[in-house]
């Protein structure tokens, strides 16, 4: 895991996967965790994603072959769940 040049928290990733907290959080408590930690939030959850048993995303993100790629989503052997289908081609 690379940090990103210039940024303290970039810097801080392999600290966040192993500070972050595993349980359900907003958006405002993980901000709060990861400020705390000085890690990045962004990094921290896209590193710990494969260890999840439960994600929650934009459908956009399953759909979009480029979102797909660049996040690494495999979902072979998933259940997944639309919420506003009609929104899907």
């Amino acid at each position: 895991m690379k940090g990103i040049d210039g940024c303290a928290y970039g810097k801080n990733r392999e600290k966040g996967v192993k500070e972050m907290s595993w349980k359900p959080q907003d958006i405002e408590e993980l901000h709060k965790q990861a400020q705390n930690h000085m890690f990045c939030p962004y990094y921290a959850s896209k590193d710990r994603v494969g260890g999840a048993d439960l994600i929650f995303m934009p459908y956009n993100y399953l759909i979009d072959d480029k979102i797909r790629e660049n996040y690494e989503i495999d979902f072979s052997n998933s259940i997944i769940i639309f919420d506003e289908a009609h929104n899907v081609p």
